[in-house]
């Protein structure tokens, strides 16, 4: 009996105690200014070529049914708005060209980069929404959902 006493004493004297070795504290000074977060992160401007292949690549992807012609070319590409924190906290380029497809019918395309929107969280990705073209409603009535929400 006098063993057990001894040996729940001991195990209770090691949990009352703190560990020594692991809890090595070091406090940092508090820094004496505050660096500005990225504005936009890993997001590529609107009229970068990597961008502008891949709002082509996107919108010649979509089905047959869903738009009538290939585009062949967008152009005159400017950035409407960057959104950062508001409301996501990830950043959101809202750009805006002019698409011009095969049969040399022109229209507006509206498109919208996303940080973080790549494969498994990674890169950026782009949706493209053509003007007119949007007969199911993917992006909502006239590209709501593509565009820039406007400001409140």
């Amino acid at each position: 009996m006098f063993v057990r006493l001894a040996a729940a004493i001991f195990l209770a004297a090691s949990f009352a105690m703190p560990a020594q070795a692991a809890d090595l504290m070091v406090i940092a000074p508090a820094p004496t200014s505050v660096e500005p977060a990225p504005v936009a992160g890993p997001l590529p401007a609107c009229a970068d070529p990597k961008v502008v292949n891949a709002a082509l690549k996107f919108s010649n992807s979509a089905e047959p049914v869903y738009r009538a012609e290939r585009v062949a070319v967008i152009d005159n590409v400017f950035e409407e708005r960057l959104d950062v924190n508001d409301p996501s906290p990830l950043a959101r380029r809202y750009c805006r060209g002019r698409a011009v497809l095969e049969d040399g019918r022109v229209t507006a395309a509206f498109f919208r980069l996303e940080e973080q929107g790549g494969f498994v969280g990674l890169g950026w990705s782009v949706n493209v929404c053509l003007e007119g073209y949007d007969k199911w409603r993917v992006y909502d009535g006239f590209c709501r959902t593509a565009r820039a929400a406007p400001l409140r």
